[in-house]
């Protein structure tokens, strides 16, 4: 039920793993139940030991085109968190905000450590993004080094523009200066599900 797109993967000794993408988590889970069924009931006796059909918890699940909260997620990349980290970090440089946000957790959390600020969700990544576009309206990052795990990682970048914009903050509103700026940055990670949960940002404000 609400089949959308089926993927068959041979790998090495004879290991054959397929993905199936469904609709809905129930559509999904179904079809776990029925696939399961099937090979039990028409490949016992030609496979080897028995057939085995493990199947995991559904971890990631977006609503379908059209309905509401639907985030497009071509060319976003799912799963660790360094792909994670690197994803979010290309679509602020291609100014795509709703692919970047679409690597984050509802709810997530995004703590900026100098200013004590909190911004939360994929809603929380844009406004935040879209503050630093205003303030350096050709800004970009470049990333320097990533430690990553399965389910953390810690991004070392820098985040260079010329301030030709006004740059908003907790305690007000930074004219423009018209000078260029480099920061060196540090980003926390911590992922779940396939999605950024929690980022804690770091820097020298003294740098800006």
């Amino acid at each position: 039920p609400g089949f959308m797109e089926y993927l068959l993967m041979e790998g090495d000794d004879d290991v054959v793993s397929s993905v199936g993408v469904f609709e809905s988590r129930e559509g999904a889970e179904e079809s776990s139940r029925r696939a399961a069924g099937w090979v039990a009931g028409n490949l016992a006796g030609r496979v080897y030991s028995g057939p085995q059909t493990p199947a995991g918890e559904v971890l990631v699940h977006a609503p379908p085109v059209g309905a509401p909260g639907h985030i497009d997620l071509t060319g976003v990349a799912i799963g660790d968190a360094g792909s994670l980290v690197r994803a979010a970090m290309d679509a602020f440089n291609a100014r795509d905000l709703d692919r970047g946000a679409a690597v984050f957790a509802p709810d997530a959390e995004m703590v900026v450590v100098p200013t004590g600020e909190v911004f939360r969700g994929p809603d929380g990544y844009r406004q935040l993004m879209r503050r630093w576009l205003r303030g350096f309206p050709d800004g970009e990052v470049e990333v320097r080094r990533v430690a990553a795990t399965a389910d953390g990682a810690t991004v070392e970048y820098e985040g260079h523009g010329t301030h030709t914009g006004t740059l908003g903050g907790p305690d007000g509103e930074l004219p423009a200066t018209g000078r260029g700026a480099r920061l060196e940055m540090c980003d926390v990670v911590r992922v779940q599900g396939g999605r950024i949960v929690s980022v804690r940002t770091y820097y020298d404000v003294a740098g800006m």
